[in-house]
């Protein structure tokens, strides 16, 4: 089975571990997906965003990616303009499946080698032609009834006043700020 792995870096011969694994912040591990939607979210610009994480709003739900706005245009904002690079990957023994509420993932602790890399000019775009065919839905902030948007805004209120970003002046407040922005005032205004 052949697994994908997004990246903005380019001429990649071997994955190497370098994110951390889920619930271990001391193992690496190298994540795909069998979802080329889904690894295509990971092309991930941080000159574009100032953010040097990677804010990925999107789970597979029976094969589809469901990709959820927490702002308007968040879809179009992160990813029109970026270029970068599919990974392909033959699934190994190796590698080893995520829990079942990460559908379609898997993770290896070791280097995989790269079989494949196709160019992506324009990660947006790509994203559109997936949700053109079926494989990716977009939940858009401004298609959500009133009350979703309240839902979605309140759950980021919730992650600025949780993580102190109101008083900070990191990367992650200052990317906060500058994309969420209705969250933001709202925080403020508590």
């Amino acid at each position: 089975m052949t697994l994908y792995h997004g990246s903005k870096v380019a001429d990649i011969r071997s994955l190497e571990p370098r994110s951390k694994l889920h619930g271990s912040p001391e193992e690496k591990v190298v994540y795909l997906s069998g979802s080329i939607p889904y690894a295509l979210v990971y092309i991930w610009d941080c000159e574009k965003t100032g953010y040097s994480g990677k804010w990925v709003t999107c789970a597979l739900k029976s094969g589809v990616v469901h990709y959820e706005e927490m702002f308007p245009d968040q879809l179009k904002a992160f990813y029109e303009g970026v270029s970068g690079y599919l990974y392909f990957v033959e699934q190994t023994s190796e590698m080893e499946r995520m829990p079942e509420s990460h559908e379609d993932m898997f993770y290896s602790k070791k280097p995989m080698p790269v079989g494949e890399a196709v160019f992506v000019e324009d990660v947006y775009r790509e994203l559109l032609r997936y949700e053109a065919e079926g494989s990716l839905v977009v939940h858009r902030f401004t298609e959500a009834a009133e009350e979703e948007q309240e839902r979605r805004i309140q759950h980021m209120v919730t992650g600025i006043e949780r993580d102190g970003l109101l008083d900070s002046d990191s990367e992650k407040a200052r990317f906060i700020r500058k994309y969420f922005k209705q969250a933001w005032e709202l925080a403020e205004s508590h």
